[in-house]
């Protein structure tokens, strides 16, 4: 089959919290503004937007598939090629419960030899 064990194939859109955030220009993208993130080094590319959560808490929204989004992780958000910011994925149990599912999901996803 096509699946990309890079990606959650059950959920889509997801929310992603960040922690720790930082944008280049000091600003955060105007709401709306479509932004692709990624969270490991040479990964593709993946549509997101960022909005605001409770608490003034900054949302990574995917639009289509979503990343594995390990807590931890750096995701890193981009518009076209110009790195406009990024935050070290919130490790809520919740969220790090979810990536244990995606995490065996993806294990079965994979071809044995």
């Amino acid at each position: 089959s096509d699946q990309n064990p890079t990606t959650n194939p059950a959920a889509s859109p997801m929310d992603i919290e960040l922690d720790s955030v930082n944008w280049v220009s000091g600003q955060e993208p105007a709401v709306g503004s479509i932004l692709q993130g990624r969270v490991r080094y040479r990964q593709r590319l993946f549509e997101c937007m960022v909005h605001r959560g409770a608490q003034g808490k900054t949302i990574v929204r995917f639009l289509s598939e979503t990343p594995l989004a390990p807590a931890g992780q750096s995701l890193v958000l981009y518009s076209d090629d110009e790195c406009v910011g990024g935050g070290v994925i919130a490790g809520e149990d919740e969220k790090e419960g979810e990536t244990a599912m995606w995490t065996e999901t993806v294990a079965e996803m994979r071809p044995t030899a």
